[in-house]
């Protein structure tokens, strides 16, 4: 008789299934393990939104150092702003491979502490109360200009709450840092400007020109809205007089003394003073306008010059306008005008 061994093996095995369906597990001597809830690439302890293992639980990652390891903290960078609040995950993998990254400086905002790289810590910029100090729709702690003044909030000092014009306002948040009547903006950080190359840039400099009279004092901005568009230009030569070192002067051409030979060059010549006084007044009569030789005979109302004027230095000389009350004989101000002597060709 022939036996069928594979029979007889389904027949055992059907047996031995059935056996323990009915009857307790046989013990192999193997523990069963615990059903583990999730994954290690989807638990999220923290509630971030971020896995466990995408912030190093393994190692315990502790970002900001305060003993609380990132997989555990909801603030991984103690910046203020929740990790969950800085798009630590755009695309919802859990994984930070797209994390948000302001300044670009290769750190998510989720774990760095300055998230706009301005100088000044997140935490310090009212992130939770929304500070928006430009109203430019950024908020300041993600804002690299945080008062929208052209020049970056790093520049400008920040951390050190550097305040030029001593306003009590620091210059990372103050639109005029030199609080000379011109915005910041408007005074050409980025170019560098300084006109009067004194070492100090215009836009913290409160007298723009160097001519000992404040920018703001040189009428930069007549209608006070911080754009010196209006400002006042004296002597018509495109040049505003925050910006104009002569902001008023006057050429004559150089046509000789000698009777004898009237072409002669001698860097002499004759200005008529009286014909310039439209230019200074504008056509308004309730002002005055002289002539005097020193901004002291100007302020005293003497030292008063004639015209035709012969300028006493060759090339080039100074005059004071004493611009004064029509009525009251008062004085309003005193300006520099200046002569140039030039080729009558």
């Amino acid at each position: 008789m022939k036996i069928n061994y594979k029979s007889i093996l389904y027949i055992t095995v059907l047996a031995a299934l059935t056996y323990a369906c009915d009857n307790e597990p046989v013990d192999l001597g193997e523990e069963i393990p615990d059903v583990v809830v999730g994954t290690p690439n989807t638990t999220d302890t923290d509630g971030d939104g971020l896995s466990d293992i995408a912030e190093n639980k393994l190692s315990d990652q502790d970002t900001d150092g305060d003993g609380i390891p990132d997989y555990l903290d909801e603030d991984d960078d103690n910046d203020g702003v929740l990790t969950a609040d800085e798009n630590p995950d755009t695309n919802g993998n859990k994984v930070p491979d797209d994390a948000l990254d302001t300044d670009g400086d290769g750190i998510p905002n989720y774990l760095d502490a300055d998230d706009d790289g301005d100088g000044i810590p997140t935490q310090n910029e009212a992130p939770l109360a929304l500070q928006d100090s430009d109203e430019d729709g950024v908020l300041d702690y993600l804002d690299d200009d945080d008062d929208g003044d052209g020049v970056p909030t790093l520049v400008e000092n920040g951390v050190t709450l550097q305040n030029s014009d001593n306003d009590g306002t620091p210059d990372y948040l103050d639109t005029d840092d030199d609080n000379d009547g011109v915005l910041t903006i408007y005074e050409g950080y980025e170019d560098e400007l300084d006109t009067d190359e004194d070492g100090i840039l215009n836009y913290l400099d409160d007298d723009d020109d160097g001519d000992g009279k404040t920018t703001e004092f040189e009428e930069s901005d007549p209608d006070g809205d911080g754009n010196p568009s209006d400002a006042v230009d004296s002597d018509g030569d495109g040049t505003p007089d925050y910006l104009d070192i002569y902001n008023f002067d006057l050429s004559a051409c150089d046509a000789g003394d000698d009777p004898e030979n009237p072409q002669e060059i001698d860097n002499f010549a004759y200005f008529d003073l009286t014909g310039y006084t439209d230019v200074v007044t504008g056509g308004d009569e309730s002002i005055t306008v002289s002539y005097h030789a020193t901004e002291n005979g100007a302020y005293f109302n003497n030292q008063v010059l004639s015209s035709p004027y012969q300028n006493t230095t060759q090339l080039e000389d100074v005059v004071y306008i004493r611009i004064a009350d029509a009525t009251t004989g008062s004085l309003i101000k005193i300006e520099e005008l200046y002569l140039f002597v030039v080729s009558c060709d």
